[in-house]
């Protein structure tokens, strides 16, 4: 599976972030359960720029462009993401220094 980031333009209340989750998380179940292997993560909203990013794992770009249509959202483009995590671990007394 692969990462795909969805741009897409957001004016007007910060609690409507709520609602595009919801509604990509139900388009998202009905599409597995026609066997579309395609995982929504999560959404970001950029306050300052009116803009939300939403990441999911997928096969191809085309199953993340049919939850975005199922779920009746527009998008300004959908791109290959990568991404890189800190580690939840206990430093080193030379990694302290």
């Amino acid at each position: 599976m692969n990462l795909y980031l969805v741009e897409r333009y957001m004016a007007g209340p910060e609690d409507r972030l709520a609602g595009i989750a919801g509604r990509l998380r139900q388009a998202t179940s009905d599409l597995v359960a026609k066997g579309v292997e395609v995982r929504y993560q999560q959404s970001i909203l950029l306050s300052g720029d009116e803009s939300c990013l939403c990441l999911f794992e997928a096969r191809s770009e085309e199953e993340v462009r049919l939850v975005n249509e199922r779920a009746g959202l527009a998008y300004l483009r959908i791109v290959s993401a990568r991404v890189a995590g800190g580690e939840d671990r206990e430093l080193t007394e030379g990694e302290r220094r």
